[in-house]
Parts: structure tokens; C-alpha cells; sequence
């Protein structure tokens, strides 16, 4: 399983157990595992491609549904991460959410920017200099992508990558 440990935002090196463990459903809800905390499906899309991305690189790893899960936060959890501001968006109930396809789980937090590169796919900048894109094909719809938008828009620092300007035609030259 790919996760992001958390001793590489929390100053304190407190980490958070969930990072590390694989949600399972079990009977229309998912479990995170071994701690036994519920996680909820708050969004889920039907296909994803994963890619780790090395400058103009992109080499696909993993393929699976896309998921966006909230994971109840242990008080001490929540403590740690106020204490160094990492700006988790935490719902109503303390659950903090994670983005998953695959074996990649990260999670949605301010100090992780979200880039969309292109109509389709989306990159994670981690802490640690890697580059983590999720890429959907057609079948994902225009519909289903703004909702995911909205959910980082609100969720984590998002961003779009400008567009390169139209070229420019030169004018033409006078007789």
C-alpha cells in the first residue's frame, strides 16, 4: 500500500494510523482495517489511472475505482494536526478525507497542492518531492470531475495549470 506517512507534515513525528491501512468494504461500508474505524464513501468514481510523474515522465503504477473516503480522526489525531496547522479539512464529525484508487491513499490536506495538468488528470504534489497524478478516462463524466473539483477546490489547495497562449500569427507585412 502507497501512503503518505504522516511524520512528513507533523513536525512532532505523531503518526496517524489510517495512513497505513487499506480500506476494505465490508457489507456497503468501508473499514479501514485493523483499528476497526468506519470510513464513509463520500465520492467515488468508476476508473482511475495512477501515475507517478518525473518531470515530463508519466509512468502509470495502479488502475481501480477512485475514491474519496472520510476517516474518523482520533482527538490526538486532530490535536497533532492543529499543532502544526496542516490545514486537514475535517467534517462535522472529526473525520478527515483521503483520496484512494488502488494502493495509493493520500490525503486531502491544505499543505498538499492539487494540480489539474490537463482536462483529465490530476497531480498531487507530496511533502517528499513525489508527484502522484490520477488520470480518468472518457467514461468518467464532465459532471462526475466537477464534483471531484468542487471536493478539492474546498477540501485541499487546488489549482489549474495556466494554458499555454494561442500562438500568434505574425501580421501580415505591408507592400
Amino acid at each position: 500500500i502507497f501512503s503518505v506517512p504522516l511524520c512528513l507534515f507533523l513536525s512532532c513525528c505523531v503518526s496517524l494510523p489510517f495512513f497505513l491501512l487499506n480500506p476494505l468494504e465490508v457489507d456497503g461500508r468501508m473499514e479501514t482495517g485493523g483499528d476497526g474505524r468506519e470510513a464513509h464513501l463520500f465520492l467515488e468514481l468508476p476508473q482511475a489511472v495512477v501515475y507517478t510523474i518525473q518531470g515530463q515522465q508519466r509512468t502509470p503504477v495502479d488502475t481501480g475505482a477512485f475514491s474519496v473516503l472520510a476517516v474518523p480522526s482520533t482527538p490526538e489525531e486532530l490535536q497533532a494536526a492543529a499543532m502544526v496547522e496542516l490545514g486537514p479539512h475535517v467534517l462535522e464529525g472529526g473525520e478527515m478525507l483521503f483520496a484512494i484508487c488502488g494502493e495509493y491513499n493520500i490525503p486531502l490536506l491544505k499543505c498538499i497542492p492539487i494540480i489539474k495538468m490537463e482536462d483529465r488528470l490530476y497531480v498531487f504534489v507530496l511533502p517528499d518531492g513525489l508527484f502522484v497524478g490520477f488520470g480518468f478516462p472518457e467514461e468518467v463524466t464532465a459532471e462526475e470531475l466537477d464534483t471531484l473539483e468542487v471536493l478539492f477546490a474546498e477540501c485541499a489547495s487546488f489549482r489549474t495549470k495556466p494554458r499555454a497562449p494561442a500562438a500568434r500569427t505574425p501580421p501580415e507585412s505591408l507592400p
